[in-house]
């Protein structure tokens, strides 16, 4: 592959921090795989090493499989000369070869995740560090409408028991006749399009909030729901 003069640096630039800002499709990834492969062989350092983050599971596995075809080839070529050579192969070649198969063998195993994923594992390892319990669980995304709709309910159980006359009078103007489940079905209906619009942080929570609210329509149709 040709790679550009600036590809070429990214690659090869050691010991500083650097930030590769380029279009999409413009080669990142490839020019990361490559500045890895570099890494592994030209300065012998192990996979397991490194610890390589990105920001979705499609990515990371899409990483982990470029970094193993890259390793895949620099192997395949290393054998194609030995056979060129007519079986032989010189001291190099063969340390080279050795080592690679080594990482091919790490990398299933190497620190290739989302930042999200490493961090998960950091804590597991390190949890007696913490006051977390080693058995914790991340909410997944039906655990978060549960508690949410829980949360919702403890505040208006709470503004019940405050006995506020402007909560009486919110209710009366957004709940139905029977109780007040249509509460916040009609409250995000009417304030989600303007949270939207504001981005404050308050809002940011509503329009996260929204997630587990059924659609207006569908509760005007399907009664209280």
């Amino acid at each position: 592959m040709n790679w550009t003069p600036e590809q070429k640096k990214a690659m090869e630039l050691r010991n500083k921090n650097i930030l590769v800002a380029a279009a999409a499709g413009s080669g990142k990834t490839a020019v990361l795989v490559e500045r890895i492969k570099r890494i592994i062989i030209e300065d012998r350092c192990p996979i397991d090493r490194m610890l390589i983050v990105t920001f979705t599971n499609a990515a990371a596995s899409e990483m982990k499989e470029k970094i193993q075809n890259a390793i895949s080839k620099s192997i395949n070529e290393i054998a194609q000369r030995a056979r060129a050579e007519g079986g032989r192969m010189s001291e190099e070649d063969r340390s080279n070869l050795l080592f690679l198969k080594k990482q091919a063998d790490l990398l299933p195993s190497a620190s290739i995740s989302t930042f999200h994923a490493f961090a998960l594992d950091v804590i597991h390892r390190y949890f007696y560090l913490t006051d977390i319990e080693p058995n914790f669980k991340i909410c997944d995304g039906s655990q978060q409408t549960i508690l949410k709709g829980r949360a919702m309910d403890a505040l208006l159980e709470e503004r019940y028991q405050a006995g506020e006359p402007e909560f009486f009078d919110f209710l009366t103007k957004f709940s139905g006749d029977r109780n007040d489940a249509k509460v916040t079905r009609e409250v995000a209906d009417e304030l989600i399009p303007l949270c939207e619009a504001c981005g404050c942080d308050i809002c940011k929570q509503l329009v996260e909030y929204k997630t587990f609210i059924p659609a207006r329509s569908q509760w005007i149709m399907g009664g209280d729901g």
